[in-house]
């Protein structure tokens, strides 16, 4: 599974948002993500991938691909 996989099956389970809208050109603002929320999929993105994302960048990302970028280029 990909990052960008796992990220839109957790947004789509556990936020609501709708499948097609989950792509990586996709703000957190516009797919209404709350704060909680970035910090439980950060979370599940660190377990996932032993990648630790820091609160500063968690809430410094705008795009889901700045945050997908951001695990990618770690592991």
């Amino acid at each position: 599974m990909t990052v960008l996989e796992r990220v839109r099956d957790y947004l789509c389970e556990r936020c609501g948002c709708f499948y097609e809208d989950v792509e990586l050109a996709a703000s957190f603002d516009e797919l209404n993500v709350a704060d909680f929320e970035r910090e439980a999929l950060a979370l599940l993105l660190t377990e996932a991938y032993e990648v630790e994302i820091p609160s500063e960048e968690l809430f410094g990302f705008e795009t889901l691909e700045d945050l997908v970028g951001y695990v990618e280029d770690r592991f």
